[in-house]
């Protein structure tokens, strides 16, 4: 439940002279006695001193419009017909205005067509200028690796959307991030873009990496994630196939 607090524990695993790792699990804090005591989110964290080497390579910035000359996604989607569009541009319509009215975060996507479903994506990938839709006024340095991760969660998902399809569920499974440049602080109003590339889509799992640049060229993060997207209603699987009791069965 979104709405009740979690219980956070955090478990030291290493502290060395320049790496130390967490575990950080979550359990809700009104617990009942039905309630598995299985975390509902692992995290686990590594975290390195700052350290100067002369070694530095970083790969080129994704040749796209900057925002300035795109379209802004709300005024593109008024812009079309909509009760004369196909049923998959309409359905996805409809699912971002209802995550647009809920995210704090403004989008201007540079291939809008393909996030719609008007165009398969034969290339898999998509790049997204995003910003804060009410910036604060204070500075952002403190949260900055924070913000970048709650940003990061929904774009790799969408990227492995690749064919004009429904889509009857979709969540991440597992994601890994990596920050980058610490020392290069985001502007609460700054526009920052999130280039993504879907790597594998099958059996109702998606493998996606992307990378959030700010618009100077400089990367700030790096993204991996494991996603489960179903466009058909899921095969019925007897109980006596499930995974815990085939694994029981392979112990015999």
């Amino acid at each position: 439940n979104v709405l009740e607090p979690n219980d956070y524990h955090v478990t030291k695993l290493r502290d060395g002279r320049s790496f130390c790792h967490r575990l950080v699990e979550a359990y809700p804090v009104n617990k009942s006695e039905s309630d598995s005591i299985t975390p509902y989110f692992r995290m686990d964290c590594s975290f390195k001193t700052p350290e100067k080497d002369a070694a530095s390579f970083l790969s080129p910035m994704p040749n796209v419009p900057y925002v300035e000359k795109l379209q802004d996604f709300n005024s593109y989607v008024k812009s079309l017909d909509f009760d004369n569009l196909p049923n998959v541009p309409r359905t996805r319509v409809l699912h971002y205005q209802s995550f647009d009215a809920n995210s704090p975060i403004e989008t201007v996507f540079c291939e809008p067509e393909y996030v719609l479903g008007f165009k398969s994506n034969v290339g898999g990938q998509l790049h997204s200028w995003i910003r804060l839709k009410e910036p604060p006024s204070a500075s952002l340095h403190s949260y900055r690796d924070a913000f970048l991760a709650y940003l990061s969660d929904a774009f790799l998902l969408w990227v492995a959307l690749t064919e004009p399809r429904h889509v009857l569920y979709l969540v991440t499974l597992n994601q890994s991030i990596w920050f980058h440049n610490p020392e290069v602080e985001i502007k609460p109003d700054e526009w920052i873009l999130i280039g993504t590339r879907a790597n594998y889509v099958g059996g109702a799992l998606t493998l996606s990496y992307g990378d959030i640049w700010n618009r100077e060229g400089c990367l700030l993060a790096s993204m991996a994630q494991q996603g489960l997207v179903r466009t058909q209603q899921m095969t019925p699987v007897s109980s006596y196939t499930s995974m815990s009791e085939l694994a029981e069965q392979a112990e015999k």
